[in-house]
């Protein structure tokens, strides 16, 4: 049945009456989130354009093993800071209840590993020896049991409800 479905998309126009559904879907959860044209745009052209210049400093190894070490915190810091502001927009404008606890939760695991990644940072910048266990790992172990916490709060279909729509 689903390879059927398959079938019958791939080989619709892009102009048909399932493709401007889906747009429209699309564009109707944009517009919830509150991103502007050029919002959009900027994230689009410049999320990638960091990431990639950070996996080709990665993977050639400019500046040396010790301006890697020192770096790579503070280079995480963007996205760290990407992942939490989209979790909590999405825990600001669930559909439900659960959705936006869920999402707040996972908001707060990820706050936590970027507290853990500050500490780790400030102690590589400052040129202290890292203790053990440092301040440090209380937000990176912090953010396991948090967000699984808040990924067991997603809401999912029933189970009945799967059965029904396969059919």
């Amino acid at each position: 049945m689903g390879a059927d479905i398959d079938r019958r998309t791939r080989n619709m126009p892009l102009s048909s009456p399932f493709f401007t559904a889906m747009r429209r879907v699309a564009s109707e959860e944009v517009d919830q989130l509150g991103l502007t044209s050029w919002r959009r745009i900027a994230l689009a052209a410049l999320l990638p354009v960091y990431g990639a210049s950070l996996l080709i400093w990665q993977f050639t190894g400019w500046g040396g093993a010790e301006l890697k070490a020192l770096l790579l915190p503070l280079a995480l810091v963007p996205i760290l800071l990407f992942a939490i502001a989209v979790a909590f927009r999405a825990s600001r404008v669930g559909n439900s209840a659960a959705t936006r606890r869920a999402w707040a939760c996972i908001g707060l695991g990820m706050t936590a590993y970027a507290a853990g990644n500050l500490a780790w940072l400030y102690f590589g910048i400052t040129g202290q020896s890292i203790p053990f266990p440092s301040i440090a790992d209380v937000g990176f172990l912090a953010f396991f049991p948090i967000v699984l916490f808040g990924l067991g709060l997603l809401p999912r279909e029933r189970p009945e409800a799967m059965l029904r729509s396969i059919l």
